[in-house]
């Protein structure tokens, strides 16, 4: 996607200066992680659940809480 962006704008690929700044969510951005059903079996059917809870596992936040208990 940003190789599409730079060439449609003229950007040199060699700079490659980043092009936004990157976005740290607040707590409040993953208040929704309280309202899954964690093994609700309906979920456990869908092949995105298993993708769904490895993304949970290793994001920043959960890292750090868990980093926290050690």
């Amino acid at each position: 996607m940003e190789s599409a962006y730079r060439h449609v704008n003229n950007l040199s690929f060699e700079n490659k200066k980043p092009l936004s700044k990157p976005v740290k969510p607040d707590s409040s951005y993953y208040t929704f992680l309280k309202d899954l059903k964690y093994s609700d079996p309906l979920a456990l059917r869908s092949y995105n659940y298993a993708i769904l809870i490895n993304r949970l596992m290793y994001m920043d936040l959960y890292m750090i809480r868990r980093a926290k208990k050690v």
